[in-house]
C-alpha cells in the first residue's frame, strides 16, 4: 500500500474534507434560521397578545402552541435575541448563508423549505421585493417536488 505524501494527494483530501464540512454548514445554518425564526414568531405572537389583554410582564399563553412540543427543536445553538426584528434578522442572516451554497439543501430536499424561509424572513424585516422575489423561488422548487403539499398553496 502507497502513503499519501505527494502535494496533490494531501490537497485532494483537504478539498474532500473542506466540501464535507461545507455541506454540514447549510444544513447547520438552515436550522438556526429555523430556530431564530420560531422564536422571533413565538415572542411576536406573546407580545401581540400581551398588548391586546394589557398583560404585564411575561405572558404565559397556554393557549398559543409550543413551537418546540410541535416540532422538536433544532440542535443548533442560537443565541438569545430580546426582540423578534432581532430574532428575525438573525434568520435572515442565516438562511442567507445557507442559500450560498445550495447543494445540500438541494441533496437533503430543503430547498423550497429554504427559499419560503427567506420569503418569510425578507418579509419580516421590511424586504417586500427579496420576498416576492424569494416565494416564488420556493414555488418553483417546490413545483419540481414528487409529492405538492396544500401548504405550499399560500406562496403562490
Amino acid at each position: 500500500m502507497k502513503k499519501l505524501n505527494t502535494p496533490l494527494s494531501w490537497t485532494a483530501f483537504c478539498l474532500i474534507i473542506c466540501l464535507f464540512g461545507s455541506c454540514a454548514k447549510s444544513i447547520l445554518y438552515w436550522n438556526q434560521a429555523i430556530k431564530s425564526f420560531e422564536q422571533g414568531a413565538e415572542l411576536e405572537l406573546k407580545n401581540h397578545y400581551a398588548d391586546r389583554l394589557n398583560v404585564q410582564g411575561d405572558l404565559e399563553l397556554a393557549a398559543l402552541p409550543n413551537l418546540d412540543e410541535l416540532v422538536p427543536p433544532a440542535s443548533a445553538e442560537v443565541p438569545t435575541g430580546t426582540s423578534p426584528a432581532q430574532f428575525y434578522q438573525l434568520a435572515d442572516e442565516k438562511i442567507t448563508m445557507a442559500l450560498a451554497a445550495p447543494g445540500p439543501l438541494v441533496k437533503e430536499d430543503k430547498l423550497g423549505n429554504a427559499l419560503t424561509i427567506k420569503a418569510l424572513t425578507s418579509w419580516k424585516t421590511g424586504q417586500a421585493e427579496a420576498a416576492r422575489i424569494n416565494a416564488r423561488a420556493a414555488v418553483e422548487a417546490f413545483a419540481g417536488a414528487a409529492e405538492e403539499s396544500p401548504r405550499d398553496e399560500p406562496l403562490a
